[in-house]
């Protein structure tokens, strides 16, 4: 009878500092709530926005601080675009990184073109591994996935996608190992 009671007051010793554990990382759950509701607010008043193009911009939130990537057509729709996240509530900081790229018609470059021209060059670049980076463009958007050993080599990957002509934007969903 004492080994189980013994057993279980060891059970209950280890739970219990198992959620101490937890409990004292510094980090709230609600934060991360706060910053999906953030970065989800922030896109939906851009989609209404008749001034904002949202489908050419990303939204980032991390501790209510907003960064704002991608391309707009104009400086007063990046503009705009950073008014409306400093106007979100729980919003403490907004770095707006957004390019002014104006779209002109028929400015798409093919989208396999600039597919084979990024991977074409991300395998000339001595930076970059292209074998573990898949490339897919969709009018002009090019997005990255696979695998980087480094976040460095995440980062050339996207300034070289962004260097290519026709690309509007990058969507950078390499994973760092």
């Amino acid at each position: 009878m004492t080994k189980t009671v013994r057993g279980t007051w060891i059970i209950m010793g280890v739970l219990a500092l198992g959620l101490a554990a937890c409990a004292n990382t510094g980090e709230k759950t609600g934060s991360y709530v706060d910053d999906s509701v953030i970065t989800t607010k922030i896109k939906s008043e851009m989609t209404a926005s008749k001034e904002v193009s949202a489908r050419n911009i990303t939204v980032n939130s991390t501790r209510g601080v907003v960064t704002l990537t991608g391309t707009a057509a104009s400086a007063q729709e990046s503009t705009k675009a950073g008014e409306i996240a400093r106007g979100v509530a729980g919003v403490t900081a907004v770095n707006n990184d957004i390019r002014v790229q104006p779209e002109k018609v028929g400015a798409y470059v093919d989208d396999s073109w600039i597919t084979t021209k990024v991977k074409a060059e991300m395998t000339a670049s001595k930076d970059v591994s292209a074998r573990n980076i898949s490339v897919n463009t969709s009018k002009g958007v090019v997005t990255l996935t696979g695998s980087a050993a480094t976040a460095k080599e995440s980062n050339k990957a996207s300034e070289i996608a962004l260097a290519v002509q026709g690309v509007m934007s990058v969507n950078n969903e390499i994973h760092v190992q």
